[in-house]
């Protein structure tokens, strides 16, 4: 259980041109190309990552992520998921603080779970980053592949599907 003197993330009714351009600019920030690491991202914002086995997993689904002050935070992921997956939670986490903890302005948590505005900006904030819209864009246009799509961004297929849909392509 999360300690009370932490927030639920709110949502920040950003619009979506909005949000894509706060993820390529912190991809920019921290030099990151589509396919690199993530983790190296996270480390340099100040954020740790902890991994939880299933049991402990399943205590933690009122706090994926738990942020403390401006590069202070942890996010947390299960050791049970695939890398692709794990990938887009990360950004999707990283997503909720630079959006609802105003990069650690606000202490606050996010919960596991649920199809709420928090997030479904959490997620755009993910895609945007890990497929930004012109690369994402220009890679499709070669080929038409989600294989190529995948394996470039690394990135699972229902999210280079998904993504594809969101910008109206697909």
């Amino acid at each position: 259980m999360v300690p009370d003197l932490y927030k639920n993330a709110t949502a920040t009714n950003f619009d979506s041109l909005c949000i894509d351009k706060l993820a390529e600019n912190l991809a920019d920030k921290y030099l990151y190309n589509p396919g690199d690491e993530v983790l190296p991202v996270v480390k340099r914002m100040g954020g740790v990552i902890e991994y939880k086995n299933f049991h402990e997993w399943e205590k933690t689904h009122d706090g994926s992520i738990l942020v403390d002050g401006p590069e202070d935070f942890v996010i947390y992921l299960s050791n049970f998921h695939g890398p692709l997956r794990n990938r887009f939670r990360i950004m999707h986490e990283v997503g909720h603080y630079i959006l609802h903890s105003e990069s650690g302005k606000k202490k606050i948590k996010a919960a596991r779970f649920g199809d709420t505005l928090v997030e479904r900006e959490a997620n755009q904030f993910a895609a945007s980053f890990l497929m930004p819209k012109e690369r994402f864009l220009e890679e499709w246009n070669k080929n038409k592949s989600l294989i190529d799509l995948t394996s470039k961004f690394l990135v699972s297929l229902t999210a280079a599907r998904v993504r594809l849909s969101y910008l109206g392509v697909y």
